[in-house]
């Protein structure tokens, strides 16, 4: 009886532990690279297509790059999350009031992205709490939204760029291409613009 219990207790540490893991968001970082991710529904053969931003940078799209740096960035509420996320905008190169600029963009980025995102969440969850039996109008609908969201990424980065100083567009861009897409894996279907 001891041991069943002791037993118990350990599947149930290792589950907690296991969800404790989990990422809140769509941006995850496993050591120093960040996945996008996304819940698709795929088939084995499309499962097996990663494209790797460290081989591959050129592949990785504007969109999934920004949109991972602004998750990164935005909803920062305590002084110490706020500094750090200045400290990494720092360290890109940028003066103060490009940092304020970026930190603006993500923010901005934030709102109007996460309505879409809890319309998403809705379609998702109405009836299907594992997502594998979505109708067409349901499928239809969250195509339509994610249309939506890179259209609005796509936006709040043309902004960022022409209200950043012109070497802080040169910086954003070398760190947009040189660190974020390389330390970026995503799966082949989310690289269609």
């Amino acid at each position: 009886m001891k041991l069943l219990l002791i037993f118990l207790l350990a599947i149930i540490g290792t589950v907690a532990g296991i969800i404790a893991t989990i990422p809140k968001s769509n941006a995850s970082v496993a050591g120093d690279t960040v996945e996008a991710t996304k819940p698709v529904a795929r088939t084995p053969q499309q499962s097996a297509i990663v494209i790797d931003g460290a081989k591959n940078p050129e592949k990785i799209p504007d969109h999934i790059a920004y949109s991972l740096m602004f998750d990164l960035i935005a909803g920062r509420e305590t002084e110490t999350e706020k500094h750090r996320v200045r400290y990494y905008i720092k360290q890109i190169g940028l003066n103060d009031g490009d940092v304020d600029t970026v930190i603006n963009a993500a923010e901005e980025y934030y709102q109007r992205v996460s309505v879409l995102g809890n319309q998403a969440k809705k379609i998702k969850d109405r009836n299907h709490p594992v997502h594998d039996s979505l109708t067409v109008e349901e499928e239809k609908q969250l195509k339509q939204l994610d249309k939506q969201r890179k259209s609005i990424v796509r936006d709040v980065i043309a902004s960022l760029l022409r209200s950043l100083s012109n070497e802080g567009v040169v910086e954003m861009r070398e760190h947009i291409d040189g660190r974020v897409k390389r330390k970026t894996k995503m799966s082949a279907d989310q690289s269609i613009e």
